[in-house]
């Protein structure tokens, strides 16, 4: 059973920060990093995202699904990650599930558009810092 103190600290972290970082195995060279859109952290810690079907990161996951998501609140230098294993999700429950409408501009089909499709992140480890008490807490799931 994972930290209480840990999932806390991450917790904390991902509901105040902006934007996450995927970071993406490339086969051809250094890691892709690229800003994403949190969607939702499940009560499990699983990370979900929305993005188009041709991508690259559609590519690297399907090619490599090892994958790291980052975030960071930079008034407090508040810090972490999750890594974990990435899958491509398209089943019509969960595009339902997710859709969010100001997604219509990248997606004029709306949730049924067949460019749509979700990625999910189920964690393995994660890694939470916070330097205002100094503290790094990790996460085994």
């Amino acid at each position: 059973m994972p930290d209480t103190a840990a999932l806390e600290c991450l917790r904390a972290l991902i509901a105040g920060a902006p934007v996450s970082l995927l970071v993406t195995n490339r086969a051809d060279g250094p890691p892709a990093i690229r800003p994403m859109q949190t969607v939702l952290v499940d009560a499990d810690f699983a990370v979900w995202f929305a993005t188009g079907r041709a991508s690259d990161k559609c590519r690297q996951i399907a090619a490599d699904p090892r994958v790291t998501v980052y975030w960071q609140q930079p008034d407090v230098w508040h810090y972490g990650e999750i890594s974990g294993v990435a899958e491509v999700v398209d089943t019509p429950e969960a595009r339902h599930r997710f859709w969010q409408d100001d997604w219509s501009q990248y997606f004029p089909g709306g949730r049924d558009d067949p460019q749509y499709v979700l990625i999910r992140v189920t964690p393995e480890r994660a890694i939470c810092h916070h330097m205002q008490d100094g503290s790094t807490r990790n996460v085994e799931f």
